[in-house]
């Protein structure tokens, strides 16, 4: 090994990550104009996005408080992070942190800026291609077990094709961070993005946009989950229940839509037309709104106000068009360096699990047009937290 604290691996042994499903909410006008104040569904009015006003006042019973309030805590900016509390020891130069690449872009993403975080902080770092089929994930953890690592970061790489790899790496002291899976704690890891509690917050967030974009009026809603993403389909469950706890007789479906399905914007506008009773939907992922407002106008439906996950540049480009209500965007930079300092606080044995929900408001901004300017239109990146990385040098002991 290199350089090991042979500690407990602090609290639950070990794991950190980062939603992949998660990101991004969006709604599309239906009108292909502004998302103002119109009532296309008989009784309800939707918020106008730009300004955030209502012209008529929630249903009786109704907490549109509550919800507005909630959704509003992931729109302002964070100003710290989680913890100020320094790690034990500084980073010693032999420690080597490895992170497991499955070749998707956006894995691309998150081992740059988790190697950028490590070498600051003075550790080793490779990124290790293990693929993301059982026999390429397999073959890739041996290679990653030859290498004797301090520190294990994925984002996405099921466990449930490494289970030998993972006792001999924590046989040997290895920290683990664990991201973007929903089995976590079957394997005794902590809870962290992307995994089960992720995917609460994350349903929670999206019904209370939901229940925010149309003023509280309304009372029918569908969630549209990716059925190959696990974490979209969890999040059913916690959209059902935040709604029905804010607003009274409240009528929640669901439809599948694939993520792999090319003209999802098609399948939302059919849906709506058979189902005109629908009020506002929340789709799993933002590529299927990209024209929807379009395509809404020209079946001649009132009711394509939704707002989901996973946004795309084109996305970010209607929300400030005002043909999208919104998105939940995540900050990947933020997510790499706290996935960073999770693996360094478990190798010292002093991570402590995290509030879920203040683990996602680091990260996460609920983006509509009154704060759409913090978002880089082309990439959908913006600033989570200004001066994070020296924040972070900080407590690892690297500050220069």
């Amino acid at each position: 090994m290199h350089g090991r604290t042979r500690a407990a691996l602090g609290g639950t042994a070990a794991v950190a990550a980062i939603a992949l499903g998660l990101a991004g909410c969006s709604a599309g006008a239906p009108s292909g104009g502004s998302t103002g104040t119109e009532a296309p569904a008989a009784g309800v009015t939707y918020m106008n996005m730009a300004t955030g006003e209502c012209a008529a006042p929630p249903a009786e019973g109704v907490d549109f408080a509550g919800a507005q309030a909630y959704l509003d805590s992931f729109s302002q900016p964070v100003t710290s992070l989680l913890t100020n509390e320094k790690l034990p020891n500084p980073i010693s130069p032999d420690t080597l942190v490895v992170y497991l690449d499955n070749a998707s872009p956006y894995s691309a993403i998150l081992s740059q800026f988790i190697g950028e975080a490590a070498t600051a902080a003075g550790a080793q770092y490779q990124s290790v291609n293990v693929g993301a089929d059982a026999q390429s994930i397999n073959s890739g953890m041996n290679s990653v077990v030859a290498l004797d690592p301090d520190i294990v970061i994925t984002f996405a790489t099921d466990l449930t094709f490494w289970q030998d790899q993972f006792k001999t790496l924590t046989d040997n002291g290895a920290a683990i961070v664990y991201a973007g899976n929903a089995n976590a704690t079957d394997f005794g890891l902590n809870e962290t993005f992307g995994t089960a509690d992720a995917s609460v917050v994350n349903g929670n967030i999206i019904a209370a946009a939901a229940i925010v974009a149309t003023c509280g009026t309304a009372t029918n809603f569908v969630y549209y989950p990716a059925p190959e993403i696990v974490a979209s389909v969890d999040m059913l469950a916690s959209y059902k229940d935040f709604i029905n706890s804010h607003v009274p007789n409240a009528t929640v479906r669901s439809m599948d839509i694939s993520i792999l399905d090319t003209d999802g914007a098609s399948k939302i506008v059919s849906d709506l037309q058979a189902h005109p009773e629908t009020e506002f939907c929340s789709p799993s992922s933002d590529q299927w709104q990209i024209g929807l407002a379009d395509k809404a106008a020209l079946a001649g439906i009132t009711n394509a106000y939704c707002f989901g996950g996973i946004s795309l540049p084109q996305n970010y480009q209607q929300i400030k068009d005002g043909t999208q209500v919104g998105t939940l965007a995540y900050d990947p930079v933020v997510q790499s360096w706290q996935a960073m300092d999770e693996g360094f606080r478990k190798l010292q044995g002093v991570f402590k699990d995290y509030d879920m929900d203040a683990l996602i408001r680091l990260v996460a901004l609920a983006v509509t047009q009154q704060n759409i300017d913090r978002v880089d239109i082309a990439t959908g990146a913006f600033d989570a937290l200004p001066g994070f990385r020296d924040m972070y040098l900080k407590l690892w002991n690297a500050a220069s």
